[in-house]
């Protein structure tokens, strides 16, 4: 197993704000790329162990913590979990690759996208915009849903006007601790993490990542890109059903979807990351070398047909 070389930078997204970006590069060098993008309210840092081990595998990992999260700016309490526009998140997904394609002075190519719970739900939107780029998908407890309650329903009901009127208040009731994971080790970490946003979501974030919700649901059968799903059956946090829809009307081929009977909301912490660490390694390995291959044959082909 080769040893991955972790290093932090900062970087400006669209918006001028400063940002953290951390890449796990292997020692031996990479012919696979993952970038990773975390959910909402935490940080990229709380994925360091997976994304260490997918790195010793062989694949090069990028990721970010998304502006007003972790340790990208802004960070004035106030501003902290906020997300005015939804699109400001892919966005930055795309700064964020030309970044690294400045960085390391090429194209970052061939190269999964990935993400957990709302950050699956900002790559799938990304890959959207332009999937020739990508090799593949992979969305663990992706957020193409909630779990709907009387509250949330309600507030639902009026979001643009919560999210207009008090956008900034924190209203929307935010995922239980517990509901995470059942090893109460890593609930207590999320809980004494000071880089985790606590309490309730803040009405403008919750409305407009439920925006993005529901603008990908019709875009879904345009989705061809090979695609890795994992998620729990005890999830509380996300919905099963919505991931299990989108799943059935994508247009992707190469469709590999995981449940895990037991699993909750976290599957890359505890025990189980090491398995759901490994295959994500292996299933990106083998879609970056697809891709690669198909993009040398495409090279091979463009002299000949130029001569006709």
């Amino acid at each position: 197993m080769a040893r991955a070389v972790c290093t932090e930078f900062r970087w400006r997204n669209g918006r001028n704000q400063d940002m953290q970006g951390v890449e796990f590069i292997p020692a031996g060098g990479a012919k696979a790329a993952l970038l990773w993008h975390h959910g909402i309210c935490e940080h990229s840092g709380r994925y360091t162990p997976v994304l260490q081990q997918i790195a010793e595998q062989g694949v090069a990992v990028y990721t970010f913590d998304a502006h007003g999260h972790g340790r990208s700016q802004p960070q004035e309490p106030d501003e902290r979990c906020m997300i005015s526009r939804f699109n400001d998140l892919v966005d930055d997904v795309y700064t964020f690759v030309s970044v690294l394609e400045q960085r390391h002075g090429s194209r970052l190519e061939p190269c999964v996208i990935g993400g957990q719970s709302m950050g699956a739900l900002v790559v799938t939107h990304a890959v959207l915009r332009n999937q020739d780029r990508w090799a593949g998908l992979v969305l663990h407890s992706a957020a193409m849903g909630v779990v709907w309650t009387l509250v949330l329903r309600a507030q639902a009901a009026i979001g643009n006007i919560l999210a207009t009127v008090v956008p900034y208040a924190q209203m929307v009731p935010a995922v239980k601790p517990e509901d995470l994971h059942a090893d109460p080790a890593v609930v207590e970490a999320f809980k004494s993490d000071p880089l985790v946003f606590h309490g309730n979501l803040r009405t403008r974030s919750a409305n407009e990542v439920l925006k993005g919700m529901r603008s990908l649901e019709p875009r879904v059968p345009a989705l061809t890109l090979p695609l890795y799903v994992v998620h729990g059956m005890r999830d509380k946090t996300t919905s099963f059903d919505a991931v299990d829809d989108l799943v059935r009307r994508v247009g992707s081929k190469d469709v590999t979807f995981n449940k895990v009977e037991d699993g909750y909301h976290e599957l890359l912490m505890g025990e189980e990351r090491t398995a759901n660490g490994n295959a994500i390694a292996e299933w990106v390995k083998g879609r970056c070398s697809t891709f690669a291959a198909a993009a040398a044959r495409a090279r091979e082909e463009r002299p000949a047909s130029g001569k006709l």
